[in-house]
């Protein structure tokens, strides 16, 4: 009996090391991936909260500023090493990233929607440019602590302004283009300009933006489309 007792005081003991072993490392990931959003200086909106349960809205905190060991937030200081779910959005209310697929998201937030008045679901091969010296695409690692992402960057080589219609990710099937984006459209110029932290409508000549949160295989190319003032498409990409 007196073994059987120490045996189930033992399994006690690792059971509770073992969650709070699994907690420290969720809240030390979840650190590390809003200190690489906050790094960037972009216009994100991004809330924290100390509690795991996805029962309520009102557990979110929006953070405004950090020092020493705490977050600074719109409700007060949070421990940095207490951060148990996190959201990123960005300017427009859209989910740039989040901790763990949720049901309750932050106040204004919204997940990616479907941009059904669009279309260029399918692109013939003749029909876009790949590694266009009008437009250039650039690729290249991202900081971000997981892996799978990259930044990717877009100059715009012409004399004139370009106006993003909309962009996606594409595998090629025979001498078309079929988009393979995560939601069953593209992205809009919306999107665009908020992923790319566009300052306008349109790239200037000469002017360059990026995303550096962009992620997908190797095995895929991305398609961007814009519109010249003069009403002339251009369709660009590059494979990854």
């Amino acid at each position: 009996m007196y073994i059987i007792v120490l045996i189930a005081i033992f399994l006690l003991f690792y059971a509770i090391q073992h969650i709070f072993q699994s907690k420290t490392k969720l809240c030390k990931e979840n650190l590390a991936n809003i200190e690489y959003f906050i790094s960037l200086n972009r216009n994100y909106s991004i809330f924290i909260s100390e509690h795991i349960s996805d029962k309520r809205n009102s557990d979110w905190k929006k953070i405004v500023d950090k020092s020493g060991r705490f977050f600074i937030t719109d409700k007060g200081k949070v421990k940095k090493t207490n951060i148990k779910k996190y959201c990123v959005l960005y300017p427009s209310g859209e989910i740039l990233n989040i901790s763990h697929n949720l049901l309750n998201i932050p106040e204004g937030a919204y997940w990616v929607e479907d941009n059904d008045i669009l279309d260029f679901k399918e692109l013939s091969e003749s029909e876009v440019a790949l590694n266009s010296n009008d437009v250039l695409i650039n690729m290249k690692k991202s900081k971000y602590p997981q892996s799978g992402y990259f930044i990717t960057e877009i100059k715009n080589n012409l004399n004139i302004k370009i106006f993003p219609i909309a962009f996606g990710g594409y595998i090629k099937r025979d001498e078309k283009y079929i988009l393979d984006n995560v939601i069953n459209t593209v992205y809009s110029d919306i999107q665009f300009k908020n992923w790319y932290n566009c300052k306008n409508e349109y790239l200037s000549p000469g002017e360059i933006v990026s995303d550096p949160n962009n992620y997908g295989d190797n095995d895929c190319y991305w398609i961007y489309i814009f519109k010249t003032e003069s009403g002339d498409i251009i369709k660009v990409g590059k494979y990854i």
